[in-house]
């Protein structure tokens, strides 16, 4: 068998086996997507790869092709959330939730929802009321039984809400959450390495994805969606996908319109040490 290295990363291969996906269970995962790499480290464990022959060293650089995979959501204190939606974060949530400059998938992060189903929270002039989770960013679809990390659910593509068994639940029922940033990570490929960016809408003013819930049931924790959408001209340099987000939150949580969504969220080269999912602090949104 032929065995290559994997652009220098210290993953080394048979070419052959690229186009047959198959399921690797590793400390952490290793995915090749059209003979680019990605690894991921726990906790977000993906399921799908190419077969490897040999790991010849750990850890290997974390890529990532997927859209919006990674963001920051460290709010200065507790009184900033209070100011974006009328309502601070509860310290039953707070205590259960991931906050910090690194937030990957499967983590435990906080959301603000449209009350549908779990009821409870504050309530507007029409009625309508909102609440505070802890849910986990990739959506548990309906029907699981159980946890699987078998498929990547913490993007929703907006063509196939309506389509895709995992994500039309929840759409249908409107179940409808804010995902509140700072900003998002973005990869592009530069002299055959990744270079990471950050895509913020200004220096102390958030971001507040649009995305899609299922509320806890027996042992299936609450569980969330962001929604991605075509990137429009302005973010298509960045990546050919965006994620649906707002300067305000009740404009997806009280309509379910994507009428009035950013089009635009200025980006800046920061370092590689965001890389690795373990690595938090301030110094990885600033510009490197």
């Amino acid at each position: 068998t032929c065995i290559v290295d994997c652009f220098g990363t210290g993953v080394r291969f048979s070419p052959a086996p690229l186009f047959f996906p198959r399921i690797l269970r590793l400390r952490g995962a290793i995915r090749f997507h059209d003979l680019n790499v990605r690894r991921v480290d726990s906790p977000w464990r993906s399921q799908t790869g190419a077969i490897v022959s040999d790991v010849i060293s750990w850890p290997i650089p974390c890529y990532h092709l997927n859209m919006c995979g990674r963001f920051a959501n460290q709010f200065e204190n507790k009184e900033a959330w209070e100011s974006f939606f009328g309502e601070g974060l509860p310290d039953d949530v707070l205590e259960e939730v991931r906050i910090g400059y690194n937030i990957c998938p499967t983590q435990i992060i906080p959301i603000f929802c449209n009350s549908t189903v779990d009821g409870g929270g504050s309530e507007s002039e029409d009625g309508t009321s909102y609440s505070w989770h802890a849910s986990r960013w990739s959506i548990v679809a309906p029907w699981a039984t159980e946890v699987s990390t078998k498929y990547a659910t913490f993007n929703a593509r907006c063509e196939t809400l309506q389509e895709k068994a995992s994500y039309k639940n929840a759409f249908n029922k409107g179940q409808r959450c804010i995902i509140p940033a700072l900003g998002y990570y973005e990869w592009k490929s530069i002299n055959d390495e990744k270079q990471p960016y950050f895509a913020q809408r200004g220096l102390s003013e958030p971001l507040f994805f649009g995305g899609l819930y299922e509320p806890a049931r027996d042992d299936i924790p609450h569980s969330c969606t962001i929604i991605t959408l075509p990137a429009t001209n302005a973010m298509k340099p960045l990546h050919h996908r965006m994620p649906l987000m707002f300067a305000e939150p009740h404009s997806w949580l009280d309509s379910g319109s994507f009428d009035g969504h950013l089009v635009r969220a200025p980006w800046h080269e920061v370092s590689k040490t965001v890389n690795n999912p373990r690595n938090q602090g301030a110094e990885l949104i600033e510009k490197s």
